[in-house]
């Protein structure tokens, strides 16, 4: 199976990319993100608190999604909403980051 994409909701307006990726990765797994997009606002270059995730295959996808679900992901004392998005959906890029950095589950 292929990437696949999750909506990430609520995450802390400081967080940077390279923090979100590190979140997911030590809940799903080393190596499972493949890019990351944080939503900012054009102006203020400020995050709006949610963003889009590629996971390199759809069980890390999945498994985000049920930790996402269950409020088992935690960043900054946010709790993280994540839910899978349908395949055809194509975005534009605010903020995007590649990375297969080292991450854990407990933000």
């Amino acid at each position: 199976m292929g990437p696949r994409r999750v909506h990430v909701g609520r995450i802390p307006h400081s967080t940077t990319a390279t923090e979100l990726i590190e979140c997911l990765e030590r809940a799903v797994g080393k190596g499972t993100v493949k890019t990351v997009n944080i939503h900012t606002n054009q102006q203020t270059i400020q995050s709006k608190g949610f963003g889009f995730v590629t996971f390199n295959n759809e069980q890390a996808a999945e498994r985000a999604a049920m930790l996402g679900e269950n409020g088992h992901l935690v960043l900054l004392n946010n709790v993280l909403r994540v839910s899978l998005t349908d395949h055809s959906i194509v975005h534009r890029p605010n903020h995007t980051l590649s990375t297969s950095e080292n991450v854990s589950k407990y933000c």
